[in-house]
């Protein structure tokens, strides 16, 4: 299971034909930045940027706030890669979460799929995911 932190653009995806360059100067930006906190990889798809890769000693915290700074990201988000196996998610999604949810009274499962093809809809991910956690 991996860390990755989506950063979400706002007018940017706006700009038409200019839209590119703006990306391409923002990614730039946002490589730099990651420069000072280490390595790690940057891809963009559907007006999000993903940047992944990044070391397990990095101060997600400090990076989020850097990033959080940086014109035309309107939201970031951190965020774990899991498997793609629905048996595997839900292990994985109740063990990264175990420590939090010690703490809190309630909690929220949202999902969102990309992949329509997925064998679960979204609410029925969200019940089911949610109820493993639970126990």
């Amino acid at each position: 299971m991996s860390d990755v932190i989506m950063l979400k653009l706002g007018e940017l995806v706006l700009k038409g034909q200019n839209r590119r360059r703006f990306e391409d100067k923002m990614i730039g930006k946002i490589k730099r930045i990651l420069n000072r906190f280490g390595s790690g990889k940057i891809r963009s798809c559907q007006s999000t940027v993903y940047v992944e890769g990044l070391a397990e000693d990095v101060d997600y915290d400090e990076l989020m706030t850097v990033l959080g700074r940086v014109f035309g990201i309107v939201a970031l988000t951190r965020a774990k890669v899991i498997s793609y196996d629905f048996e595997k998610m839900k292990d994985e999604a109740a063990n990264a979460l175990a420590s939090k949810l010690r703490r809190a009274n309630t909690f929220k499962v949202k999902a969102k799929r990309a992949d329509k093809s997925y064998p679960y809809n979204s609410p029925q991910i969200e019940m089911l995911l949610g109820a493993h956690i639970l126990e």
